[in-house]
């Protein structure tokens, strides 16, 4: 039976170059073990209890259950972080069991390095800022990057103003425009052609109406001048 493992022990290896690059490498040999159907258990090589701490922590990671190896056979309940066994080498065996499976994040992606940090922004073409730490930190819209998350809220939509404010349809306004033939004035009427005899009855009238009024201006004697 495998006893718990310090929690800081991954996060803390995982900012040594050389020990990051052992658990990354150990990490995709566990993922060859866990994705070999045929294969029940591993045997790693003897190692420092040091080292054979981190094969724990990391075998945990996918539910694998870890053995000392003794004189070449199983060790019954074998602890890899055995403290009475720490300056000696020994081996471990990692078995399956039924809650052995894939972890859902990798260990670069819970602990991300700087460097990678870095890689991965470049790889996107994101722009890089800094916390308060110092450490390099992508930008990105809402990614967890394991040193600190910065959202970048999404701009809004931008909305066209509506060219007009009436509500009413347009045939409704067209028909507004539209004049109604009574509601034209009598001037703006096309004239009518008058025959000859209406022009010199209209022209008598006239001469009628001219003369009446000159008679009531200056009296008889105005309407007997020529």
């Amino acid at each position: 039976m495998t006893s718990a493992v310090d929690t800081n022990l991954l996060p803390t290896a995982m900012l040594k170059p050389r020990e990051r690059e052992k658990l990354l490498r150990l990490e995709k040999t566990l993922v060859s073990l866990v994705s070999a159907t045929s294969v029940e258990k591993m045997e790693m090589q003897p190692m420092n209890g040091y080292n054979r701490s981190l094969v724990v922590a990391v075998a945990e990671r996918f539910g694998l259950r870890t053995a000392l190896i003794r004189s070449g056979s199983d060790a019954d309940d074998g602890d890899g972080a055995c403290a009475a066994d720490d300056e000696m080498l020994i081996g471990l065996f990692l078995h399956k069991t039924e809650q052995t499976r894939m972890p859902m994040h990798m260990i670069a992606a819970c602990y991300p390095h700087s460097s990678d940090v870095r890689r991965r922004s470049e790889d996107k073409g994101e722009a890089l800022t800094s916390d308060a730490r110092g450490k390099p930190v992508a930008m990105n819209s809402g990614l967890e990057t394991g040193v600190a998350t910065i959202t970048v809220s999404p701009k809004l939509p931008v909305v066209a103003p509506a060219t007009s404010l009436s509500t009413e349809p347009v045939a409704e306004r067209v028909q507004l425009m539209r004049r109604a033939p009574s509601a034209i004035p009598e001037k703006a009427k096309q004239p009518q052609r008058l025959t000859q005899q209406e022009q010199e009855a209209r022209m008598k009238q006239k001469q009628a109406d001219y003369a009446a009024a000159r008679s009531r201006i200056f009296g008889s004697a105005g309407a007997a001048a020529p």
